[in-house]
């Protein structure tokens, strides 16, 4: 699974270092997201080839979004839909903190 959440997040942060998005930018993510969940994710029980009905649901929001965070909320409330805690789309932003924090 932390192959997967590397793959979502390579999806977005090859298309902009900036915070705002395009929509061209958008579609890129969105088209990697959909190889990426509907070829290779599995989890038992759960059908992630409905992930194209979910990202239709959320037309509107994603086209309201017009900077990467924003357009990662929209994102990983669509992933949250399919009931499960371990997907999860990060901003670059955040990538790069979470690499450079130490837990004890």
């Amino acid at each position: 699974m932390r192959r997967l959440a590397a793959l979502f997040l390579l999806a977005l942060v090859a298309f902009s270092p900036a915070q705002e998005i395009t929509a061209e930018k958008k579609e890129a993510v969105l088209k990697e997201m959909e190889t990426i969940i509907t070829k290779r994710a599995f989890t038992p029980g759960v059908d992630f080839k409905k992930w194209p009905e979910i990202i239709t649901s959320k037309k509107e929001d994603i086209e309201k979004a017009t900077d990467i965070p924003a357009f990662t909320r929209v994102l990983n409330s669509a992933l949250r839909e399919f009931g499960i805690s371990h997907f999860r789309l990060m901003t670059p932003v955040a990538a790069s903190q979470r690499g450079q924090t130490s837990r004890v």
